[in-house]
């Protein structure tokens, strides 16, 4: 018998490094994805990465895009909101997100409760139970990450909202949102569409930045 991974938490049980892998997210429904087997003792599967500005995240980037994901999996790219609502539906998985600005000061949040509706519902944001060094509340006591998002639908590029053109991102933007990790990459430039975190930097652009999910 062997099992069929349905995450990169399975993989590490086999004693894998990092690299691309194919999980069965349901059981049945394959997908290939990055597996991060370093970060905080490993078995993440990463559905976003960024750390150079080799693929847009905007022009060109549509509802479909965003639905079943784009870029290289080896570089940067975004997994899909079909397969990462398909993994956190049940509300099994907890939300790592890495960061690191352009002097190489990293932080992290992670949350405890993070789940992704089905397209039904726009794939809509539930984000909750915070930890980490990212400042999400901040000590201003503001929801400056993630949290301030809870709830939200997502919009894509090609909807041309007043938030995904301001900040020229597909994300689940509120009031055009307190972190774009989508945004675009300039990175120690501050600008409303910059790949930011306000919690962190306010909007200077990141260099790096990964979200994963893990079982809880």
């Amino acid at each position: 018998y062997i099992r069929i991974p349905k995450d990169c938490d399975d993989i590490l049980a086999t004693g894998k490094g990092s690299g691309v892998y194919t999980i069965y997210i349901d059981g049945t429904r394959s997908v290939e994805v990055y597996c991060d087997m370093e970060t905080n003792g490993g078995g993440y599967t990463v559905f976003q990465n960024r750390y150079d500005g080799s693929v847009d995240f905007y022009n060109n980037r549509t509802w479909t895009s965003y639905k079943y994901g784009f870029g290289n999996l080896s570089g940067g790219f975004w997994l899909g909101l079909e397969y990462i609502h398909l993994m956190t539906r049940n509300g099994d998985y907890k939300l790592r997100v890495d960061l690191e600005d352009n002097n190489g000061v990293k932080v992290y949040a992670e949350y405890s409760t993070f789940t992704v509706n089905s397209e039904a519902d726009k794939y809509r944001l539930k984000i909750g139970g915070y930890s980490g060094t990212a400042g999400d509340p901040h000590s201003s006591g503001s929801n400056l990450g993630m949290l301030y998002n809870n709830n939200k639908q997502f919009s894509s590029p090609d909807m041309a909202t007043a938030c995904t053109l301001k900040r020229k991102a597909g994300w689940w933007h509120l009031n055009c949102s307190n972190a774009n990790l989508n945004g675009s990459y300039k990175p120690g430039v501050s600008a409303q569409d910059s790949m930011f975190w306000y919690g962190f930097k306010d909007r200077i652009g990141l260099k790096k930045a990964s979200m994963k999910l893990k079982r809880k």
